[in-house]
Parts: structure tokens; C-alpha cells; sequence
């Protein structure tokens, strides 16, 4: 996966032509890393008590194959929230939670992307690499999410 280079420097002092050899390095061959994910971000207003939210996910370069069996969520506190579709193309996809009707209580939703190689870049190099779960991603920014279910007494006259 990487290639040794050799690094010189041309020296052009006093009309001579040297070249000096400076150091190796190891570098990535082009096309043989997999993307990664720049970022997964809110897209909506927070804290919120909305029936859906956004997230913006951003790769590091044009991928394909993005689809909701990417995603997962963990949430703390709230229950019933799902994944429900993702838009988008290139290196940006918007990802859809559902949260109202079922969601209750108040806490936190992430969404988190699961690494299990169906995202490509155009060399169909995998997210992250060839291993699954290389390239999944928990750092994503948190919803607060606060849903307060209302009761309304029912007044039956006889």
C-alpha cells in the first residue's frame, strides 16, 4: 500500500549541477487508500423536539454506494428513533433521523457511521481500508432531543 521515494535537491551553486540525495520517505500510493470521514455534523436547529433532524455527513472524497445501512444511532435517554434516509452526492450526504412520534424522553441522539465496506471511492476502495469497521466513525456532533408527551384527561359525562 506504500512506495519509498527518494527525495534530492538540486544544488546550482557557482554554475555546477549536483544533485544531493536528502532522505526517503513512505507515501501513499494514489488510489490505494480508502476515503475517511471529514465530518458528521448538525444540520437542524438543537436542542430539538422536531418529528425529524439532519446530520451532514462529509467524506474526504466522492463516494458511491451510501445508503442507511451505513448508519447507526446511539442515543441516551430517548428511545425510538431511526434512521430513515439519505440523500446526497459526491462527498456530501444528508442523513434523516425520524424521531417524533416515537421517540420519548429527553436526551441525546449521535448518528454514527458503521464501516462495512459498501461505501467506495471511484477506485472502489473501501471507507477506511479493507477491514470492516476501519473507517466507522463516533465523534459526530449530539441532538438534544426533548419530547414531553401531553395528557389530556378525558371528561366523560354520564
Amino acid at each position: 500500500m506504500f512506495h519509498s521515494k527518494t527525495y534530492y535537491l538540486r544544488d546550482h551553486k557557482a554554475g555546477q549541477h549536483r544533485i544531493n540525495r536528502i532522505g526517503r520517505g513512505l507515501h501513499p500510493r494514489p488510489g490505494v487508500c480508502g476515503p475517511k470521514i471529514g465530518s458528521n455534523l448538525r444540520a437542524d436547529p438543537n436542542p430539538t423536539s422536531a418529528a425529524s433532524v439532519n446530520f451532514t455527513v462529509t467524506f474526504s472524497e466522492s463516494v458511491t454506494g451510501v445508503d442507511v445501512s451505513d448508519f447507526s444511532l446511539t442515543k441516551t435517554g430517548v428511545s425510538g428513533a431511526t434512521v430513515s434516509g439519505v440523500s446526497g452526492s459526491g462527498s456530501v450526504y444528508t442523513v434523516t433521523v425520524n424521531t417524533a412520534p416515537l421517540v420519548s424522553g429527553v436526551g441525546t441522539i449521535r448518528l454514527d457511521v458503521v464501516d462495512n465496506n459498501s461505501i467506495v471511492d471511484a477506485a472502489s476502495n473501501p471507507l477506511g481500508g479493507v477491514g470492516l469497521s476501519d473507517g466507522s466513525y463516533t465523534s459526530g456532533e449530539t441532538y438534544d432531543v426533548r419530547f414531553y408527551r401531553a395528557y389530556i384527561p378525558l371528561v366523560l359525562k354520564y
